[in-house]
């Protein structure tokens, strides 16, 4: 088996004080809502991600109610070469902690990538029918995992467009400003913004193909679907000089790579506009297996682990079975194509019903390769 997530033990974590449990390959959550289901995910891409995915806002809202603290631990690697244990924590009015075996990262960025990891969840649907703002968060989600350097120079860069925009609302206020100050900005965000730029556009070409084939199987090739990364063609320091006027009237910067965006079409037209619900669902699950192809490719092989959180419930029925059948083939090299994957659910009979009815492996991973927990 392909690295995997061994074992999780969660301590005043959401809805739970102690909750422990050893996974296999394919791992179904089952019970009522607000039982934790999702809660047990979200633990899981702590791990990976040493963030949450579902819910944002405030960190400190995922220690159970009446306690001071949380704390995750997991145990990530492969049978081969062993196990890594990592634990995430966090204290009232408190840093976040985060270890490798016990030893402390001095940057949580050390740790990204370390435990590739895809997420498949209703709430998705915001990077095809929302704003650009949530398109960038999937491209700095993906890249991320993928490439170190990233994550530095969009620190870089986000500190650089902080400082001009601070800059820009002073010279509204006391209308002069110090031009030296403001063109070394001016550079640090050209010199930042181009790596980043360059850095999408190969990620969206890369993931173009791969978008294209999933969407043919899910739409049963009645339709075509494509993904183009927007953004300007001149050098960034050309586009912050032009705009500078704007920029003063604004009090904000108005053009970069922090207002980039995805064209996202079927049949030539935007998904976000023109697509049905149907359409915007079949091109979110083929985006995110596209995003899971990229991601283990970058990581030579290494295959993400799966979260697929409350899919039956918004996504029909047929639509999963085709994710589901989809999951379960063999690739090129007759190896199972994709790792561990979880799943939630509030009915076991519709997860056995869906997976007796895909074609591959997980036709008979509901006996041979899973565990199923019942959550109360």
């Amino acid at each position: 088996m392909n690295d995997y997530l061994k074992s999780i033990h969660l301590i005043n974590f959401k809805n739970f004080e102690d909750f422990e449990a050893e996974f296999s390959q394919i791992n179904c959550f089952v019970g009522r809502n607000g039982v934790g289901k999702t809660n047990v995910l979200e633990a899981i891409h702590y791990l990976a991600m040493c963030k949450p995915y579902f819910y944002k806002n405030y960190e400190e809202d995922n220690i159970r109610f009446n306690e001071n603290f949380f704390a995750i631990h997991g145990y990530y690697g492969s049978d081969d070469i062993g196990f890594n244990k990592f634990s995430c924590s966090l204290k009232l009015n408190e840093k976040k902690k985060f270890r490798c075996n016990e030893t402390p990262y001095q940057r949580l960025s050390e740790h990204i990538g370390l435990i590739p990891i895809v997420v498949v969840s209703p709430s998705d649907h915001v990077i095809v029918s929302g704003s650009a703002d949530n398109q960038r968060v999937f491209l700095n989600y993906t890249l991320s995992q993928c490439d170190s350097e990233y994550i530095e120079v969009l620190k870089d860069y986000t500190k650089s467009l902080e400082m001009r925009n601070r800059i820009l609302k002073m010279f509204q206020v006391e209308h002069c400003f110090d031009y030296s100050q403001l063109e070394s900005i001016d550079h640090l965000m050209s010199l930042h913004g181009n790596k980043i730029r360059a850095k999408r556009e190969k990620l969206c070409k890369d993931l173009q193909e791969s978008l294209i084939q999933y969407y043919n199987i899910l739409s049963s090739g009645t339709e075509t679907a494509d993904l183009q990364y927007e953004s300007f063609e001149e050098d960034m320091l050309t586009v912050l000089q032009k705009n500078i006027q704007r920029d003063f009237s604004y009090g904000y910067t108005s053009a970069g790579i922090h207002k980039d965006r995805l064209d996202l079409t079927i049949n030539g037209h935007k998904v976000r506009n023109f697509g049905s619900q149907g359409q915007q669902k079949s091109y979110l699950l083929a985006l995110k297996l596209a995003q899971y192809d990229y991601i283990s490719k970058q990581q030579n092989g290494r295959k993400p682990i799966l979260l697929l959180d409350d899919i039956f419930d918004k996504f029909d029925f047929m639509r999963v079975c085709q994710l589901l059948n989809l999951l379960s083939e063999y690739d090129k090299d007759s190896e199972y194509h994709f790792g561990q994957i979880f799943i939630t659910d509030t009915h076991l009979n519709r997860i056995e019903e869906a997976f007796s009815q895909t074609n591959g492996v997980l036709s008979h991973a509901i006996n041979e390769k899973s565990k199923i927990f019942m959550l109360e």
